[in-house]
């Protein structure tokens, strides 16, 4: 069963790369859980709507 699992330096590798992606995504998440709780964060407004890109909004689809 050893032999199946690969070699010790690529799972090494795999749980450091995972630990990485886990942490760059828990604390933005945490933080603007924080935000939203506390009240911080701001409602969208149609002129935040509008600058979104969507052409029926007023907003520019990114072709000229």
């Amino acid at each position: 069963m050893a032999e199946g699992a690969g070699a010790s330096a690529t799972l090494t590798w795999l749980a450091i790369v995972t630990l990485v992606a886990l942490v760059s995504w828990y604390q933005p998440s945490l933080f603007l859980y924080w935000l939203g709780t506390r009240g911080d964060l701001e409602e969208l407004t149609e002129a935040d709507l509008r600058r979104g890109g969507d052409p029926e909004r007023g907003g520019s689809a990114g072709t000229t």
